[in-house]
């Protein structure tokens, strides 16, 4: 239910946003662009979702808009938590909307700008009497518009790339600016949203169609009869590049020399191309997609497209390595085994001390043998599944490390 604080708080947001398009400062192009309040959208359930602002691109008025934005506005006289980025995440998935930006009175707590950063969700703080908001993080890099002013306003000109210049927008890349800014047309598809479960059952389909059986655990040599089946072959090459590379056009997958063949990162990369296979052909039916060190296990992207390939291509193999009710049978047969005390059972609670640290080092060792895969792969999948309450006073960032 709102309230009259809300209300006020949703009006002023509203306002600066549209402030915000009209000067050019948000990639949503003025005139093609309408911001409705507490609009509701009909979810995939059926049910109705409210959001308190919605932001709607059209190329067409007549037509469904090309892009939805859902902004949240939290009047709060405390700093937001990580819960109200899983919110607007659930939500984004249920109405299948593209972007996600919170705006809050009040900042954030700790550990919110990195679980923001990883749900690719936009935070701004804006208060009463602010001219504009604060991004604490911007949902995207520097956009074509953003660097057209800093060229032509600020004459800061980008150290490296070709710079293209259009009516109102810059561009880095020559592709871009062909098809962008002279075209005026996307050289190819927005790869679209697609949730958690719609992957993990493309990961199940495939494993019932190739009579997988995961005990105790999913082959290498099964992996070479997936990639068979779905009439693909694999090279293994010398290359400092990259570690995988999917040619959808010859039907084949690279894997560079660098990774020991069984490894769980060799592993998890030939799972990762199989993954682009069945999600991102259709996208780049005569290209290639090039996977390095930085965007495979650093999280490192060059876009937002590029982005969402790499975390859906990740969730893939995670899920396809690690099917979810095998992950979470084997989860509680070794807090058993390690006989883990069940003081919040089913979690696993870890702090600073050693006994606890020990019992839970030697839970991610005992999954990720039985997977084959890397210890930090398994404890990202617990903290998705919420299994772990970590009280150390330095929280482990390996989870980070190896974005899914």
């Amino acid at each position: 239910m709102s309230s009259p604080k809300g209300d006020k708080y949703e009006a002023f947001v509203m306002d600066v946003l549209k402030s915000e398009i009209e000067k050019g400062k948000l990639p949503f192009p003025v005139g093609q662009t309408t911001l409705t309040p507490k609009k509701k959208y009909r979810a995939k359930s059926g049910n109705d979702i409210e959001v308190d602002v919605a932001i709607e691109v059209f190329r067409d008025p007549t037509k469904k808009p090309f892009l939805i934005a859902l902004v949240e506005c939290k009047d709060y006289a405390k700093p937001i938590d990580t819960m109200r980025i899983g919110d607007l995440y659930n939500k984004m998935g249920l109405i299948g909307a593209h972007k996600g930006i919170i705006f809050t009175t009040s900042g954030c707590q700790s550990g919110v700008i990195r679980e923001a950063e990883f749900y690719n969700i936009g935070i701004a703080r804006l208060n009463y009497g602010d001219d504009e908001p604060l991004y604490e993080v911007e949902r995207s890099t520097t956009s074509a518009r953003n660097l057209y002013r800093s060229i032509v306003l600020d004459g800061e000109w980008p150290e490296t790339g070709f710079v293209g210049l259009s009516e109102h927008e810059a561009y880095t890349s020559l592709c871009a600016y062909i098809y962008e800014g002279i075209i005026k047309s996307d050289p190819r598809p927005t790869i679209p949203f697609v949730t958690v479960e719609r992957i993990e059952q493309y990961a199940n389909l495939l494993a019932k169609k190739c009579k997988i059986g995961y005990d105790p655990r999913l082959l290498d040599i099964t992996l070479f009869e997936v990639l068979t089946f779905l009439n693909y072959t694999i090279e293994n090459i010398e290359s400092d590049n990259f570690l995988g590379k999917c040619d959808f056009k010859n039907r084949k997958i690279y894997i560079s020399n660098e990774l020991e063949i069984g490894s769980p990162r060799w592993r998890f990369t030939f799972a990762h191309e199989i993954g682009h296979i069945l999600l991102h052909r259709k996208y780049f039916v005569n290209d290639c997609l090039q996977d390095d060190k930085q965007t495979l296990f650093g999280g490192v992207f060059s876009s937002a497209d590029h982005k969402r390939l790499e975390i859906q291509a990740n969730n893939f193999a995670s899920y396809f390595l690690m099917p979810n009710r095998l992950f979470c049978e084997r989860y509680f047969r070794a807090y058993e085994y390690i006989g883990i005390p069940r003081r919040i059972f089913p979690k696993i609670y870890v702090d600073d001390q050693p006994v606890n640290i020990k019992d839970f080092n030697d839970l991610l060792s005992f999954i990720s043998k039985v997977f084959g895969v890397s210890k930090q792969t398994v404890e990202i999948r617990l903290r998705n599944l919420k299994l772990i309450e970590d009280c150390r006073k330095q929280c482990s960032d390996s989870w980070i490390e190896f974005l899914l």
